[in-house]
């Protein structure tokens, strides 16, 4: 790994498909939204009710298999851009612990626009566009070598890219991991409250 003139940060090179990878991760949550929302169109769900299970044993298997495949695919995509594309990834641990916590974050969210949207377009652009500016705010960040000061650098500590990209960038992860845990019990309560 090369590392810039400030101590501890990854080069471009290493860090840009780091943060492509992450953004694509979250609005995977388009998908999920989907998914959840044709799971409640054809009634699976409340068939799945029907049986000697809980209901919060079915959702909690559902998140957990869309949680493990996440990890799954998205550590694949990082092993294959090291032993193909010879990307050199410090700290690969805290790598992972940040795809893993991204993907509790992007299950909440689709939970969450999933349960405030009943139309499977309506919601898919709404992750999109939702990722779209939690992105463009993060990125402003970053364009301006991280010194941005104002608004703009304000809002990005409200997006989780900030603190998921931060951690991986810097190599940290406290405060990072409550804060993206925090995000993900967030997006998982508004996604919980049940609308009319």
């Amino acid at each position: 790994v090369e590392y810039n003139m400030h101590k501890g940060l990854l080069s471009t090179e290493s860090f840009m498909p780091i943060v492509l990878i992450i953004f694509f991760l979250v609005t995977f949550s388009a998908n999920i939204t989907i998914d959840l929302l044709r799971l409640r169109k054809q009634r699976i769900l409340e068939r799945f009710l029907t049986t000697n299970n809980r209901g919060y044993e079915i959702m909690g298997s559902i998140y957990i298999s869309m949680w493990l495949v996440q990890i799954i695919f998205y550590t694949a995509s990082f092993v294959v851009l090291n032993t193909i594309f010879k990307y050199n990834f410090e700290n690969f641990g805290i790598l992972l612990l940040n795809i893993s916590l991204m993907s509790l974050v992007s299950i909440s969210l689709g939970i969450m626009i999933s349960r405030l949207f009943k139309n499977e377009g309506v919601a898919s652009l709404v992750v999109y566009l939702t990722s779209l500016l939690m992105f463009f705010v993060y990125i402003n960040t970053i364009e301006s070598g991280g010194k941005s000061e104002g608004i703009m650098a304000t809002l990005a500590k409200f997006t989780p890219f900030y603190w998921s990209l931060g951690s991986i960038e810097k190599s940290v992860l406290f405060p990072n991991v409550f804060i993206l845990l925090l995000f993900a019990l967030i997006f998982f309560s508004a996604g919980s409250i049940k609308y009319s």
